[in-house]
């Protein structure tokens, strides 16, 4: 059985509605999400005194001088 035009209309309508009302639903969660946060302090490798020794050694060397630290 197929729809009518009148039906098929209505139920586009009420399609659109509730994409409007879900977006607004999502858009006011995450601003309540992003109001709760706190602000992050973060840290540079300088901060954290990592030095050029700690992320290469003497073995990391490959095609052409390159350096390689891994994955």
């Amino acid at each position: 059985m197929g729809r009518t035009f009148g039906e098929c209309l209505r139920m586009a309508w009420e399609w659109a509605k509730d994409e409007i009302k879900f977006k607004e639903e999502r858009e006011a969660k995450i601003r309540l999400l992003l109001a709760s946060q706190k602000p992050v302090r973060r840290t540079t490798s300088n901060e954290t005194n990592i030095t050029w020794n700690d992320c290469y050694n003497v073995n990391s060397r490959g095609y052409m001088g390159a350096q390689y630290c891994g994955d």
